[in-house]
């Protein structure tokens, strides 16, 4: 586990950390996820190009039971309908429980909805998060990039089912820190030379492959293979256009739409 600092002034998730630890001491059971977590993490990477800007924080809380969450969430004004989103100072957050809480394993049914929600890998990328400090006693934990990226392709997976797609972006960055890190790449010659040969000695594509096995470590072998199987080829085909934004000339560096393929194709490998 690294352990990382970011100045309160960068992030309105750190408002919202001070706030929710009054109520829950225990902040190593907060986890930062989300367009907040995306851009910390873009940051610490030494990355300075803008994307898509987000007011929201989203947060994710280890949680035994919907008697918790209430009292956590007594305190602050309800936001939508979908029972998860509240005011918090200032803030809209998405405030997502899971845990014991769950039932079944990875899936939410809030007391007043009938309907489920997703929390598919999130004890998994809970347990092997970074630490975050915003400094003066606010500090949760922040996933791992390899974390990010795996929940950001369950995202994927079920938003892009009825045609949404912001995730691809996400999964985009993704790809880029890894791609783009000279040290991951120049590294992989050494401790996964398998790997390298099993792209055809191509650097990129091994990064992609590495990115997918470092999912399935975090995830573990049953979920792993659960993403693999989502991950279908008409799936990752639909990913490789909404991967680059235009409008974002940095993540040109994952090329073309065919060859975006093949580097999901190499991620969804390494799974």
């Amino acid at each position: 586990m690294s352990r990382f600092t970011v100045s309160a002034t960068q992030s309105p998730a750190a408002d919202v950390v001070r706030e929710l630890s009054l109520r829950l001491p225990a902040t190593e059971r907060l986890m930062l996820i989300g367009a907040e977590a995306r851009d910390i993490i873009h940051h610490l990477r030494g990355h300075t190009f803008s994307y898509v800007a987000s007011s929201d924080v989203d947060i994710v809380v280890a949680l035994g039971d919907w008697t918790q969450y209430t009292t956590l969430t007594a305190a602050y004004t309800r936001l939508g309908d979908t029972q998860y989103r509240f005011r918090v100072s200032g803030y809209p957050v998405d405030i997502i429980p899971f845990g014991d809480i769950e039932e079944p394993s990875g899936r939410l049914t809030h007391p007043q909805r009938n309907d489920e929600f997703d929390v598919f890998g999130m004890s998994a990328v809970h347990f092997a998060a970074d630490q975050l400090s915003f400094g003066a006693g606010m500090d949760c934990l922040i996933p791992t990039p390899q974390g990010y990226a795996s929940l950001k392709l369950k995202a994927w997976v079920d938003r892009s089912a009825w045609g949404e797609y912001k995730d691809g972006l996400d999964i985009g960055l993704a790809l880029f820190w890894h791609l783009n890190d000279d040290a991951f790449g120049a590294a992989l010659w050494d401790s996964d030379p398998a790997v390298v040969q099993e792209c055809g000695f191509d650097i990129d594509l091994a990064c992609a492959m590495k990115l997918g096995m470092l999912i399935g470590s975090t995830l573990g072998p049953k979920d792993a293979a659960v993403l693999h199987e989502f991950l279908s080829d008409s799936s990752l085909e639909l990913l490789a256009r909404y991967l680059v934004p235009a409008y974002i000339p940095a993540l040109q560096r994952l090329g073309e739409i065919p060859r975006r393929l093949e580097l999901l194709r190499a991620l969804r490998n390494g799974l």
